[in-house]
């Protein structure tokens, strides 16, 4: 069935404009990146770098990036960040505690360069936890955060399965009217109310929303 804003996950409002004003009721987003901004956790975003997000929306991306970072503790004993970018084939762009401050983690950030290609989902999230999750030596919470524009062209199902498997707690965002709702599902935890987010586009979702989210 076709998706719309607010149709799973997070409950947003859009009003007339379609500027994104609403807030997410999810309990455990909000405690993912608001309640434990120093609270240690290995967290990796897996980032969709294909043709169809665009060069324009991969930089959003990558604000929306830095906005959430500056407000985590970073650090050996806080929260470690990692970064894959992706499209035929995943890309570390980030590994996971190489970085002790929020100023050197947001400059990588901003270097990031736009892939292009195709969307392998599938490889991504096994790339990040073959290259990242598994090789980190701390025993604590595992986070990992898919987005996505449009459908992975390889299997997401399994390698998701086994991820979930080997503790690693998955969100999915889907960004656009090219996503599927049941590949979202597919990739997050259970329940899909708390762990699967869909938007209507980049602007609305990586600006606004989280402009006015981590300030809460």
């Amino acid at each position: 069935k076709p998706l719309t804003p607010c149709a799973i996950g997070s409950k947003l409002s859009f009003p007339v404009g379609g500027h994104l004003t609403g807030t997410l009721t999810s309990p455990w987003f909000y405690l993912c990146f608001l309640g434990c901004r120093t609270a240690p956790a290995d967290l990796v975003f897996i980032l969709d770098g294909s043709y169809s997000v665009g060069p324009e929306n991969f930089e959003i991306i990558k604000r929306w990036l830095v906005n959430i970072t500056r407000n985590f503790d970073i650090g050996p004993k806080f929260i470690q960040v990692g970064v894959v970018q992706y499209s035929d084939y995943p890309v570390l762009e980030i590994p996971l505690g190489s970085h002790e401050s929020t100023e050197n983690l947001i400059r990588e950030m901003e270097s990031i360069h736009y892939l292009g290609g195709n969307t392998k989902t599938g490889r991504a999230i096994q790339f990040a936890y073959d290259h990242l999750f598994a090789k980190s030596s701390r025993f604590l919470t595992k986070i990992a955060v898919v987005l996505t524009d449009g459908k992975s062209q390889d299997e997401v199902k399994d390698v998701a399965a086994e991820a979930r498997k080997n503790k690693i707690t998955l969100f999915a965002i889907g960004v656009g009217s090219e996503i599927e709702e049941d590949e979202l599902k597919a990739i997050a935890n259970k329940p899909s109310s708390t762990y699967v987010f869909y938007v209507e586009d980049y602007i609305h979702y990586c600006i606004e929303f989280f402009d006015n989210f981590v300030k809460q």
